[in-house]
């Protein structure tokens, strides 16, 4: 048992009131105002708290020292009675090597100039041990290294190598952005729970500069369309459409009943007819909104009973090795659940699909995306093109910028039918309608050439997607769940077979997030075979099973 100084545990009722208020020293636990303030993407550190950013090399083991014991750590650094662990803010084991990082911060209160200065404090080869400080202004950052090893230059080159890598007063913009973040935890780990907190929890907001923020809303409303049952995601749509509700729905209820505004089933018989006279049909999205690849996905049968073959998509890499099903390798928004249910119907019904993506740096994206599009009609004149991009790329006559489309229409002498679903929201009694171009020209407002406007007010789930399945609730269930309790969890639903054939680069079915109660999580899902993971929001995997729904 750990022997505690009596000292600091006087049963005067005073010193009691004073612990419990001020949470001082004395507590089983280290000053967390400044450890809760580290902050790391990759081998990349910094802390607000203090402006010290620290570019660490190789593989670490963190220890999170907000739930570590003080005990414990005193034990660690016994013998060192020059580093208090009260001023220990970071430390990390190595993974490949046998040592040990601590890092300790200190305020020094006389006015310091602003030149770094680097001091070898003590280094003892019997100890195996190196320290070494680091100050610039009023900081001070003392690094120990400890080590098992019986060589001083070891500890003594790590500690030296980790002090050139600390920064004092800034931090490194290009290793720790928005976009760095996203990129992180998106690409690398696809948890999308991982990536929204820690995009929210980033030490980056700059109240001078709004597209600097703009840039941080972006990602994580992306993040949260990746996720199902998601309240955080239903309360940001509210706020993002509630503008242009307002705007729209005095119009909108003005034409609703005219004949040639249709509603839900009319509107793919409508677009029937279009796809029967054009050859070309071009839908956007707003790439906020699974809903919108759920449309796309619906569309896909009546343009494949008019002739369509062909599905080109913005963003959409082929991946010949595993071009069996839907991956990760395909592109970012197509790694999205629904997205990759789009993609299974189109492979389904034969589409041949096709990236337009640009990838010449030598031309404008807008070029070299309708070039890519114009090359399925030189290779195949009679082809029949469903075209799928994101926002303003359908537009075909604009004033401020020239997009894909009118490039497109230039180089095939062949004008797109272009419908729009990002443009209008409006509140409506119908899932979808859709609106020609006539009915609205004359709305200054709506700054878009394009010939029909979808209202899409689909409410998004698997049932709908497995629309000839039976749905049975599944109880997902083990001790790690519980000790989670309360925790917001991310679920990820792979299809068995996908999975075996693709392992990590699966993208799963559904991504759900729950809170568990109990030991329990409970999934509605359609009768099959699966393969599931849940994953905390520090990518912990808590749970990963093989379930038989039945």
């Amino acid at each position: 048992m750990i022997k505690f100084n009596s000292k600091c545990y006087r049963f005067s009722y005073y010193l009691v009131v004073l612990f419990v208020i001020t949470s001082c020293s004395n507590s089983k636990y280290l000053n967390q105002d400044i450890i809760k303030r580290n902050y790391q993407i990759d081998d990349y550190l910094y802390n607000d708290s203090i402006k010290v950013a620290i570019d660490f090399y190789g593989q670490l083991d963190n220890i999170n020292l907000l739930k570590t014991k003080k005990s414990e750590l005193k034990k660690e650094l016994k013998g060192f009675d020059n580093l208090s662990v009260d001023k220990l803010f970071f430390t990390c084991n190595s993974k490949i090597n046998d040592y040990k990082i601590y890092l300790f911060y200190d305020k020094i209160e006389e006015n310091q100039d602003s030149i770094t200065q680097v001091s070898i404090l003590k280094t003892n080869p019997d100890f195996r041990y190196s320290i070494i400080e680091k100050q610039k202004g009023n900081t001070k950052i003392t690094t120990l290294v400890k080590s098992k090893t019986t060589k001083k230059e070891y500890t003594l080159e790590v500690a030296k190598d980790v002090v050139s890598k600390i920064n004092i007063g800034s931090f490194d913009k290009n290793k720790l952005s928005y976009f760095k973040i996203f990129q992180t935890f998106v690409k690398g780990n696809h948890n999308y729970l991982q990536a929204r907190e820690k995009l929210k929890t980033a030490p980056l907001d700059d109240k001078k500069h709004q597209q600097f923020n703009d840039v941080k809303f972006q990602f994580i409303a992306t993040s949260n369309s990746f996720l199902s049952n998601n309240p955080e995601y239903n309360s940001f749509l509210l706020d993002y459409e509630k503008k242009r509700k307002t705007y729209f729905n005095k119009t909108v209820n003005d034409i609703y009943s005219n004949d040639d505004v249709f509603k839900n089933n009319k509107v793919f018989d409508e677009i029937g007819l279009i796809a029967k006279n054009n050859s070309v049909i071009i839908l956007n999205e707003d790439h906020y909104y699974p809903k919108h690849r759920y449309f796309a996905m619906q569309l896909l049968d009546v343009l494949k009973q008019n002739g369509y073959s062909y599905l080109s998509l913005e963003a959409f890499f082929s991946d010949k090795e595993n071009n069996l099903f839907p991956n990760y390798n395909n592109g970012f928004y197509t790694s999205e659940p629904y997205f990759g249910h789009f993609l299974r119907r189109a492979r389904e019904l034969g589409f041949t699909i096709l990236g337009h993506e640009n990838q010449d740096d030598s031309i404008d994206r807008e070029i070299g995306q309708a070039k890519n599009v114009y090359r399925i009609l030189q290779d195949d004149p009679n082809a029949k093109i469903f075209v799928y991009v994101g926002h303003a790329h359908l537009e075909k006559s604009t004033k401020d910028k020239k997009w894909m489309a009118e490039y497109f229409k230039e180089f095939a002498k062949i004008n797109p039918i272009t419908i729009n679903q990002a443009k209008i929201f409006a509140d409506t009694n119908d899932e979808i309608v859709l609106i020609p171009r006539k009915h609205l020209e004359k709305d200054s407002l709506l700054n878009s050439s394009a010939d029909y406007f979808l209202i899409n007010n689909i409410k998004v789930d698997l049932k709908k997607v497995y629309t000839n399945s039976k749905f049975k609730s599944v109880t997902l269930k083990n001790r790690e769940i519980k000790n989670h309790k309360n925790e917001e969890l991310l679920i990820e639903v792979f299809d068995f077979y996908e999975y075996e054939k693709l392992k990590s680069l699966t993208l799963p079915i559904i991504n759900l997030l729950a809170t568990s109660k109990s030991t329990t999580i409970k999934v509605d899902l359609p009768l099959g075979k699966y393969y599931i993971k849940i994953k905390t929001v520090e990518n912990k995997k808590i749970f990963e099973e093989v379930i038989l729904v039945e």
